[in-house]
């Protein structure tokens, strides 16, 4: 996503980083609460469970996260 950083004031094109958001490890915690515990790491290998965390190159300032469709 191309945009001026609101921390550095640079203009920049984001950086992209996946990571597993709030709501895989809800889903993880409901399956080993009913008892699926061997397919509670499902969330986690799923990308539509990933958090989108966008940050500056030149400050790594996060300026925006994009949850998960899970």
């Amino acid at each position: 996503m191309a945009m001026v950083c609101p921390a550095c004031r640079s203009p920049m094109t984001t950086n992209v980083t996946y990571e597993p958001g709030a709501f895989a490890y809800l889903i993880a915690a409901g399956l080993c609460f009913i008892g699926c515990w061997p397919f509670c790491i499902v969330p986690w290998c799923m990308p539509n469970c990933e958090d989108a965390r966008h940050t500056c190159p030149a400050c790594n300032a996060t300026v925006a996260v994009d949850p998960g469709s899970c």
